[in-house]
């Protein structure tokens, strides 16, 4: 009897361990439940906040900061005189800032995307603000979930699709300046004009594509336009062929026109026509970085009411050395501007050096040279910076590379 006792109260020792054993494991399992889900508490709250400030600046644009600031030297330069509306600098010696951009760039909707530049310019003793660019651009047609036949409208102003140079900014260019022809037949920073673009690519072969440009342009004139002549809207054409000539090398051909009115109303038709060719060396390896690069445009009006018409034409080249380090080359041929049947040339070298895609520094020569048939001209030396703040997209690998 004594013994049964014994075992009767053994079991309900054990049974009582057990049960405060199980107690405490499940208290163990519940308070670790009750951590998880204040985590979970906490990272859904985190993510929520994440969430709201993401959603408060979706719609707000990137901003970007681009600064051209330039050391030059130059001999027998002879100072320019220039219309106020062209905001060109004259070639002083000295420590300058050439200029400083503010790109604003947004996707609106599914639709559209904005491009706004607004250029900020010296300008003797005052400061210059201009609009360089302001357009959207539609990826999709209104009312239509797509665009037929894959064409992107852009419209407000912007560059103008004449040849390849005219398209890009200065401080994408490869050069320190904008080339001779570039700036008689175009103006002193290329063309750009308010209106409406049209543009699609179409892929010809597993190698190949075409890409087509169809503007109409108002309210501004070339240079060699006479007054008047932005009275009447102009057009612009441009096709663009793109080849893969081998794996490693890729030739690009263009050609561009635009029809406008010669001056005032009676004055005509005016006419330029255009060409550029590019050839990209870019083997394995290099990402989008060619080894080499050589690019050429000619251009030709019919500003004259007899004998030929004014031509023009730039040729330069850039190669790859050590590291981020280039060194290219560039040769000018343009009308003078006060006798567009005479002809002025150039050259210029100029060796680049990126610490990264947001900060250059680039050393340059131009010889420029009034009359085709001497080398007598003014020497120009140039040490340029050409930095980026923000959210400034990478360059086309074309232009800075």
């Amino acid at each position: 009897m004594l013994s049964l006792y014994k075992l009767s109260v053994s079991f309900l020792i054990v049974a009582l361990v057990s049960s405060l054993s199980f107690a405490d494991s499940e208290s163990d399992r519940l308070l670790d439940l009750e951590a998880q889900v204040i985590s979970l508490k906490s990272e859904v709250a985190a993510t929520k906040t994440l969430a709201e400030q993401e959603r408060a600046s979706t719609f707000n644009p990137s901003i970007s900061v681009i600064g051209d600031v330039i050391g030059q030297y130059g001999i027998n330069v002879a100072k320019e005189d220039h219309d106020e509306e062209d905001h060109v600098h004259s070639f002083d010696n000295g420590v300058l800032v050439r200029g400083v951009e503010f790109e604003f760039r947004a996707a609106v909707d599914p639709w559209a995307d904005v491009l706004v530049v607004l250029g900020i310019e010296p300008h003797g003793g005052h400061v210059d603000l201009h609009l360089e660019e302001a357009y959207t651009r539609l990826k999709k047609w209104p009312g239509l979930d797509f665009a037929p036949l894959g064409i992107e409208i852009k419209a407000g102003r912007f560059l103008t699709a004449i040849g390849r140079m005219n398209r890009i900014h200065l401080h994408n260019t490869p050069q320190i300046s904008y080339p001779l022809a570039m700036k008689v037949f175009l103006g002193e920073e290329g063309y750009a004009s308010q209106g409406v673009s049209l543009s699609a690519s179409y892929p010809t072969s597993s190698s190949s594509a075409v890409t087509v440009f169809a503007e109409a342009i108002t309210a501004s004139k070339l240079p060699i336009q006479e007054k008047g002549a932005k009275e009447m809207a102009s057009g612009v054409g441009h096709i663009w062929w793109h080849q893969e000539l081998a794996p490693t090398h890729f030739l690009d051909l263009g050609a561009s026109s635009l029809f406008g009115r010669r001056g005032q109303q009676g004055s005509g038709l005016f006419y330029l026509a255009g060409g550029d060719a590019h050839y990209s060396y870019l083997p394995n390896g290099y990402g989008q970085n060619p080894l080499f690069l050589m690019g050429s445009e000619l251009y030709a009006a019919n500003n004259v009411d007899s004998g030929r018409w004014p031509l023009g034409n730039f040729t330069w080249a850039q190669v790859k050395l050590i590291g981020s380090t280039f060194f290219g080359a560039r040769y000018d041929l343009a009308p003078q501007e006060q006798d567009l049947q005479a002809f002025q040339h150039g050259i210029g070298a100029y060796f680049s050096y990126y610490t990264t895609e947001f900060l250059r520094f680039r050393l340059g020569y131009e010889h420029l040279m009034p009359s085709v048939t001497s080398f007598d001209g003014d020497h120009r030396f140039m040490l340029s910076m050409n930095f980026i703040m923000g959210s400034h997209p990478v360059e086309p690998y074309f232009i800075n590379r």
